[in-house]
Formats: C-alpha cells, structure tokens, sequence
C-alpha cells in the first residue's frame, strides 16, 4: 500500500490517497482519497469503498493518534461510538515498553453491525508508533467476524512502514 498525504484539513484532519497493491496484479489497485483523525475516525467515499485492510491502516494515520490521546493514569483511553448502523468500541492500552522514541500499544476493538450478515466483529490490534514522526512502524492486527449463524471468519493483517519520504527530512 502507497499513502500519500495531500493536505491537512482545517479541523486539524489529514487528506491523504492510499492505493493498494497486490504482487498477483500487473497494476496497483484503485486509489481513495480520504479523511483520517487522531482518534482512528476514517472518512472515505462510501461506493466504492477501500478494502478491509486500507480501512485498518488508515484508521492509525491521524496525527497526534498517540500524543493528544486522552490518556488515563492507567495508561488507556477508550472511544466508544454508537449509530442505528454500528456500535463500536475500541479500547487502547500504552504498553510499559513505550518511550520517548516509541509508542507501544495494544488495542482490543469490537464493531457490533445492524446489517443482517457478519455482524459481532473483534480486533486485537499490536501498535508501534514512532513518535517523532507520528506515523505506525508497524500494526499487527487480527480480525475476527462472527454472523448470526455463528459462522466465523478470521483475517490477520501485518503492516510495516518500508519507506517514509518526510523521514529524510526532505518531502518526495
């Protein structure tokens, strides 16, 4: 996957493009462009959408994910979100292993969905963030949805910054 961030928003929002990848394809899929916040809220166009894994990875991309999180004196922070569509709940914990350099957090997500298929879906999410450029190094994240026959299903997704261009101190 390839983000590149275009603006940030008047409401402190980043406008970025991602575009996905896959190596069985001669070309890079369709790009989106949308809306990512500090508090994991992604705004995308709603047809056609970004597939499960670019939701993921943008949901990580707001600034100040870590730094501006409202952090309690037990080291989580929780949002929580209720529609007529969807009733999410994502709980953050900074892990003993974060510094000054490195964010180290766990986040255990449920996604409750009126939509009549898969609709209890759960994520226990592994974050290493680099502070001092706001981004993910890498998010390991495990996605399970079960539907109201019980049926299962299960996907793990690995993310792993391989380039940042802002990281030489010069933008390409």
């Amino acid at each position: 996957m390839s983000v590149d961030v275009l603006s940030i928003a008047a409401d402190g929002a980043l406008d970025l493009r991602i575009a996905e990848s896959i190596a069985t394809d001669a070309r890079t899929l369709q790009s989106y462009t949308c809306t990512v916040y500090g508090n994991t809220m992604v705004v995308c166009p709603a047809v056609p959408a970004p597939s499960q894994a670019e939701w993921i990875l943008m949901s990580y991309l707001g600034r100040q994910f870590v730094d501006a999180a409202p952090w309690d004196a037990q080291h989580h922070w929780k949002r929580e979100e209720k529609t007529g569509r969807y009733s999410l709940s994502e709980d953050f914990t900074l892990l003993p292993a974060s510094n000054d350099k490195r964010a180290m957090i766990r986040e255990s997500k449920s996604v409750q969905v009126s939509n009549g298929g898969f609709n209890t879906q759960r994520e226990d999410v592994l974050i290493t963030y680099d502070r001092s450029m706001e981004i993910p190094d890498s998010i390991h994240d495990d996605f399970t949805t079960t539907g109201e026959g019980q049926d299962t299903g299960h996907e793990t997704f690995d993310f792993k910054l391989q380039k940042d261009s802002f990281a030489s101190g010069t933008a390409q």
